[in-house]
């Protein structure tokens, strides 16, 4: 899976598990809270997002998990939830439940494509084919993806020195909790604003 067809999975995913929710925006003084809950009550997805404007903050809870994010403007709902780009909103993540996932088929095809080529005999291709093998019985999908012992990282260096670059990314994708939390902000200030304007 790609990393568009990963967040418009999970966008998609987002929208239709809040079709239903009701968003309660409280203003206190240099904080606001929005509580976002389904309409019949129940906890399930429900969140807590605290935003502390003047600190440039922003502390999420709730059945989703727990984040803190810091941005370089004032924290409101209504700033952060016109963020059109998911990349620049994952970058004031600061600390979270879970940042990524891990996706095997994605780190295979990478692994693929970095370290085989049409211009390799076919003794290296077959070292490179057993290389990805080893490499992937060692990949953690449910943990932290890629995990090298020494003489896999000895074996890898050899084909690229600059190996460590991209090594430990591999089939890197955002947590879906974290692409749920960006579309919730925005449905919740949706919310808000059309019943101020009715």
């Amino acid at each position: 899976m790609t990393y568009k067809e990963h967040i418009a999975l999970w966008t998609t995913h987002a929208e239709k598990k809040f079709s239903d929710f009701d968003a309660n925006l409280t203003q206190h003084e240099g904080v606001s809270v929005l509580d976002w809950r389904n309409k019949n009550g129940s906890g399930v997805y429900y969140m807590r997002v605290i935003f502390d404007e003047d600190k440039e903050r922003m502390f999420i809870s709730g059945d989703l998990g727990n984040a803190v994010f810091q941005f370089t403007e004032k924290a409101t709902l209504f700033r952060i939830a016109r963020y059109s780009s998911f990349s620049y909103f994952m970058e004031k993540l600061s600390c979270s439940t879970n940042r990524w996932e891990y996706d095997r088929q994605s780190a295979r095809e990478e692994l693929e494509e970095r370290l085989k080529s049409e211009d390799m005999s076919e003794s290296e291709l077959e070292e490179a084919d057993e290389l990805i093998g080893d490499i992937m019985d060692n990949y953690d999908q449910y943990g932290n993806g890629t995990h090298l012992t020494e003489d896999l990282t000895d074996r890898i260096s050899d084909i690229d020195p600059d190996y460590w670059e991209w090594v430990y990314s591999l089939g890197e994708l955002p947590h879906p909790r974290v692409i749920i939390w960006w579309q919730a902000l925005k449905l919740a200030a949706r919310q808000i604003e059309e019943i101020s304007a009715g």
